[in-house]
């Protein structure tokens, strides 16, 4: 694993970015972390930023996943220097993960 300089946090990620998942912090429950898990968000899976507003939304093996801040703000990345398009996808499905749930 790479030293934790090199890793940024997902909502520090440049929109169009591709990078790898690096680890999640402990402050995401466990619960949501076998959902992001479920969704193929687990190291070293790469994912490509498409939007960090009014959520952070990612492209992750051909599904869009949309998190809230309070999630995505501790999913550690590390950077890569690849850009995509959001239009290169558009059959991708949205998925929007909330901190409250099940709540």
């Amino acid at each position: 694993m790479p030293p934790l300089s090199e890793r940024i946090r997902l909502t520090g990620t440049p929109i169009g970015r591709k990078v790898r998942i690096a680890d999640f912090g402990d402050e995401i429950d466990p619960l949501q972390r076998e959902q992001l898990h479920a969704y193929g968000m687990s190291a070293p899976q790469a994912v490509t930023v498409l939007q960090q507003q009014p959520m952070t939304v990612v492209l992750c093996d051909h599904m869009e996943l949309a998190l809230e801040h309070d999630v995505a703000r501790h999913v550690w990345v590390e950077e890569g220097s690849t850009r995509f398009s959001r239009a290169a996808d558009p059959g991708g499905r949205a998925i929007h993960l909330d901190p409250d749930w099940p709540n």
